[in-house]
């Protein structure tokens, strides 16, 4: 991605992947609910790969790649939200930590946000005016 998209991404926490993952909760389709309902969650499940079609190859390679527990983590407090009739906000952030890690919090009366943290470490340039976000 470019730097200024970077640096947009970096200041809302919204990107293309957070904004499908908003979108695919808001739609639930029964396979993606159904995928849902199934534990552990590892990888990329079919059902996801085809409602997330419209991201990059390198955004869901960066999905599957994110830490099978965390991916669960998110996977457990999606479908309580589905079942208490909760909204999901996602977000994405860089973070100091070592490691990918995922939080998940309260945003409000009947809401809770999701977010991804990738390490600084993970930041890389591509060319003159690109950079990447993923483990090296």
């Amino acid at each position: 991605m470019n730097v200024a998209t970077f640096n947009r991404y970096r200041r809302t926490g919204v990107t293309n992947t957070t904004k499908a993952l908003e979108a695919l909760f808001r739609a639930r389709p029964r396979a993606v609910v159904a995928a849902l309902s199934t534990a552990p969650f590892r990888g990329l499940p079919d059902p996801f790969l085809g409602a997330l079609r419209g991201l990059s190859r390198e955004e869901l390679k960066h999905i599957r790649r994110w830490p099978d527990a965390g991916k669960d983590r998110v996977r457990v407090a999606v479908l309580d939200a589905i079942r208490t009739n909760k909204t999901v906000r996602f977000r994405w952030k860089m973070g100091e930590a070592s490691k990918e890690r995922t939080t998940i919090v309260p945003d409000g009366p009947g809401a809770i946000k999701i977010t991804f943290f990738s390490p600084w470490d993970y930041l890389r340039a591509v060319g003159s005016d690109n950079v990447c976000v993923d483990r090296p």
